[in-house]
C-alpha cells in the first residue's frame, strides 16, 4: 500500500500559541513565573509535597548575593527617594502616586539593590525571595514565583537603554524550576516583557534615563527619580497589568 503522507493535525498551531503565551507570562512575573509525579517533582515547575523538598526545587536558585545590614543601610542613604510605604508593602501591582523630581547620580552593588527589593516588597505578593546579581552588560535574577505555577524561575538577560524612558532587553537564558525555557520563545518574552517595562516607566511621574551601565556586581544609574513616591488604597490585579 502506498504510504500516504500524515497529515497535520488541525489544532496544531492554536496549541503552539497556548505554549508560547504560557512561557512568556511565567517569565513576565520579573519574570520573574510544566510531567509524571515524579518528574515534576524534579523538575521544580510544580511544587509536590516531599518530593519538591527531595530534589531540592522548593527554593529559588542562590545567586550568592546576601545582604548584610550594612547593604541596606547603604542602599537607603544613598536613595534620594522619599518613599512612604511600609515595609514589604510596596508590591507591583499596588496602586502608587509620584510626585517632583530628584536627580540621581549614583552607583549600587548587587547586595545593596538586593537589600532594598527585599525590604520594601517583602515576602508577600506574587514574587518572593527576590535576588538580583549585576553583570557586565546586564543581570540574573532569581525568585519564586507564586501565580501560575508556584514554582523557582530564573533569567539572565542584557539590558541596554535605549531612551531617557525606554530600555531593552536580549534574554540570554530562562528557567522555571530545573527545566530550561527553550530558546524559540525568547523573542516572544523580550518584546512582551519590554513592552509592560517601558509602559510602567512611563507612568512614573519624574523618572528618566541619562545613562544606564552594568558591570561585575554594579549598576550605575544618571538620571531623575521621583521625589516621592506613595501607596494609593487599592490594587491592580495582574491579569490587567499584563494586559494593559
Amino acid at each position: 500500500m502506498e504510504n500516504l503522507p500524515k497529515s497535520e493535525p488541525t489544532n496544531a498551531l492554536p496549541k503552539a500559541k497556548h505554549h508560547r503565551l504560557r512561557w512568556t507570562i511565567i517569565i513576565l512575573i520579573v519574570v520573574l513565573f510544566l510531567l509524571p509525579l515524579l518528574a515534576l517533582g524534579w523538575s521544580g515547575v510544580y511544587q509536590i509535597p516531599v518530593i519538591s523538598s527531595v530534589f531540592g526545587t522548593t527554593k529559588p536558585v542562590d545567586l550568592g548575593v546576601h545582604p548584610t545590614e550594612a547593604d541596606l543601610i547603604s542602599a537607603e542613604a544613598d536613595n534620594p527617594m522619599i518613599i512612604s510605604a511600609e515595609p514589604g508593602t510596596f508590591l507591583w501591582t499596588r496602586n502608587k502616586a509620584f510626585q517632583g523630581s530628584v536627580a540621581i547620580d549614583d552607583q549600587h552593588s548587587s547586595a545593596e539593590v538586593t537589600a532594598f527589593i527585599q525590604k520594601y516588597h517583602g515576602t508577600s505578593g506574587n514574587v518572593r525571595d527576590i535576588q538580583v546579581k549585576f553583570r557586565s552588560g546586564g543581570m540574573e535574577i532569581s525568585a519564586f514565583v507564586a501565580p501560575y505555577i508556584k514554582a523557582p524561575a530564573y533569567v539572565d538577560v542584557d539590558v541596554t537603554r535605549t531612551s531617557n524612558q525606554t530600555i531593552s532587553l536580549n534574554l540570554k537564558k530562562a528557567k522555571v524550576g530545573r527545566l530550561t525555557v527553550p530558546a524559540t520563545y525568547y523573542d516572544d518574552i523580550e518584546q512582551a516583557a519590554q513592552d509592560i517595562i517601558n509602559r510602567e516607566i512611563a507612568k512614573v511621574g519624574g523618572f528618566s534615563i541619562e545613562q544606564l551601565e552594568y558591570g561585575p556586581g554594579t549598576a550605575y544609574l544618571k538620571g531623575t527619580l521621583p521625589q516621592t513616591v506613595s501607596l494609593l488604597p487599592g490594587e491592580q490585579s495582574l491579569k490587567a497589568l499584563l494586559n494593559d
